[in-house]
């Protein structure tokens, strides 16, 4: 599914208004209307509606444009690639805690 049209299906799940996004972002109606439409969107435009809506509907827009359309193969490649970047930062999160230096009290 395309952004745009993913873009759209997000607004209608979640009872969002083109409207609504606009006055919140201080975009005109007609620029969301547009995007909505498949007409291209600035980068700093898409991130100010991006950012106006809830995370749920976020989630909900990712998941249509980048996991509806693959394959089983495809998403097993993604989970496997998520979980290895999930251990990446784990392990450093336990060496960034494990190379903390505990400051000793000042003794006068």
């Amino acid at each position: 599914m395309n952004f745009s049209d993913a873009f759209d299906l997000t607004l209608k799940e979640f009872g969002l208004t083109g409207k609504s996004l606009a006055i919140s972002t201080g975009l005109r109606e007609a620029t969301v209307s547009n995007f909505r439409n498949g007409s291209d969107i600035r980068s700093d435009n898409l991130e100010k509606l991006l950012g106006a809506l809830p995370p749920e509907a976020k989630q909900f827009l990712f998941l249509k444009v980048f996991v509806d359309d693959l394959t089983p193969d495809g998403i097993a490649t993604m989970l496997s690639l998520l979980a290895g970047r999930l251990k990446e930062t784990q392990s450093s999160a336990e060496h960034n805690q494990n190379s903390v230096i505990p400051q000793s009290p000042v003794s006068a």
